[in-house]
């Protein structure tokens, strides 16, 4: 089998551009964060799999590619008619739809809950239209005289016009949030004017003014309760105590969400509210108070959102409770092979990028434990990966990286002139 799919490929770059842009953010923990895009990416050269063209590899090398992506085909129809709804001002099927996805805590295939792709889906096409060169990971300030607030002037007036609708306050108040992030410029961005930063406030305090008179558990709303904890993360907490206390209203609506207790991985280290050893104790605490229903996955989630964006968190990690973690993750998503897909593209990233660390000592440590986590990842491959679902790789690696990422965990028998073959029952070896 060839190493990329022509299928893919074609039906791939046919897709309207912001519903690639859509697909790009599946499994991101979320859009806000230019961090890990502006971390410098490198591939292990060590490697001789990285040495051999696409032809040497794929005579020792082939997979079982998973044509499409079930996240683009469960999230795509969505996405679609709820775009046709706003173009249409038909706000109260649009609360509708995301209302129905906010109770019922639907998730894509991979894991993911289905409603943060889905929002950032209108906010994405939103964007594309007014700015079509815009590219989030530059991390740069997007003024009002290149996006006027007018442009989201339409969700904010549905929301007024229909206040008795949860879903259109959820839906003018991201769309802010997300109107905030982009005019300073993402979290990374080299350098934001007070005129950017106070827009950024304005745009922050407006999403929480749309959210705070509503009484989440009341209304079974988890959206709600997301978007009080990513206002109060983006400034509006008072410390750390604040930020934690609306964690824990989100994870009461919806325990099973990975996406809370990695974003609140992020916004408990140093740079944020807290410390590397608020992360450990939030990863433990999640454990114990979840165990029984998502096994060690929102420990694992935890520690994902937090060495994403800062390395120097690996310290305190616990790599065996990590790895069980992970795979609690995977075994628990509706499509556990898609879930595993998503779960070693991003074990790849964070083992592949490098980040300015201050200490020898503490740069040692990070090493070692990027090394075991390299060892964990192969093993996956090794022992868990069947069918390949490029699609799920992006926007973290191309699909003609992914043959090189997969090949290596069979590096030995690559070199040693075996065969590899990837399908839905495992790896299958054999001689030359």
């Amino acid at each position: 089998m060839n190493l990329v799919s022509h299928y893919y490929s074609s039906f791939h770059n046919s897709m309207p551009n912001p519903i690639k842009m859509v697909l790009n953010v599946l499994f991101f923990p979320i859009a806000i964060f230019g961090a890990i895009m502006a971390a410098v990416k490198g591939h292990p050269q060590e490697s001789p799999i990285w040495q051999m063209s696409h032809e040497e590899l794929a005579e020792s090398f082939s997979f079982e590619i998973e044509k499409g992506d079930p996240n683009r085909d469960a999230l795509l129809p969505v996405q679609v008619g709820l775009e046709a709804h706003i173009k249409s001002s038909e706000w109260l099927a649009v609360a509708d739809i995301i209302e129905g996805f906010d109770r019922s805590r639907a998730s894509l295939p991979s894991g993911t809950r289905f409603m943060r792709p889905l929002l950032n889906g209108v906010w994405a096409n939103m964007v594309s239209r007014a700015l079509p060169e815009y590219d989030p990971a530059a991390c740069e300030p997007v003024s009002v005289n290149a996006l006027p607030n007018s442009q989201i002037e339409n969700f904010v007036s549905a929301a007024q016009a229909h206040p008795d609708r949860i879903g259109l306050q959820c839906l003018a108040a991201w769309m802010r949030l997300e109107m905030g992030w982009i005019r300073r410029g993402g979290d990374y961005v080299d350098f934001s004017g007070d005129d950017a930063f106070q827009e950024f406030d304005y745009h922050i305090k407006a999403a929480w003014d749309l959210t705070k008179d509503i009484d989440a558990q009341s209304v079974n709303s988890p959206l709600v309760a997301e978007i009080r904890y990513r206002c109060k993360a983006a400034g509006g907490a008072t410390g750390l105590a604040d930020l934690e206390k609306a964690h824990a209203e989100w994870v009461a609506l919806d325990p099973k969400n990975m996406e809370a207790f990695s974003l609140h991985g992020m916004f408990l280290l140093p740079r944020w509210y807290g410390s590397y050893d608020a992360v450990a104790d939030a990863a433990q605490t999640a454990c114990a108070a979840h165990h029984t229903n998502t096994g060690l996955a929102s420990y694992a989630a935890t520690y994902l959102g937090a060495i994403e964006l800062d390395h120097a968190a690996m310290i305190g990690l616990n790599l065996g409770l990590f790895k069980d973690g992970l795979l609690d993750m995977t075994e628990r998503a509706k499509n556990p092979s898609a879930a595993l897909n998503a779960v070693c593209a991003r074990l790849y990233d964070i083992c592949t990028r490098t980040y300015a660390i201050t200490g020898k000592g503490e740069e040692k440590q990070i090493v070692a434990h990027k090394k075991v986590l390299k060892i964990i990842l192969k093993k996956f491959i090794r022992q868990g990966m069947g069918t390949v679902t490029p699609a799920i790789w992006e926007p973290r690696w191309s699909e003609l990286e992914v043959p090189y990422l997969l090949a290596e965990a069979f590096e030995d028998e690559i070199i040693a002139g075996q065969h590899v073959y990837l399908d839905h029952m495992g790896a299958t070896i054999s001689q030359p």
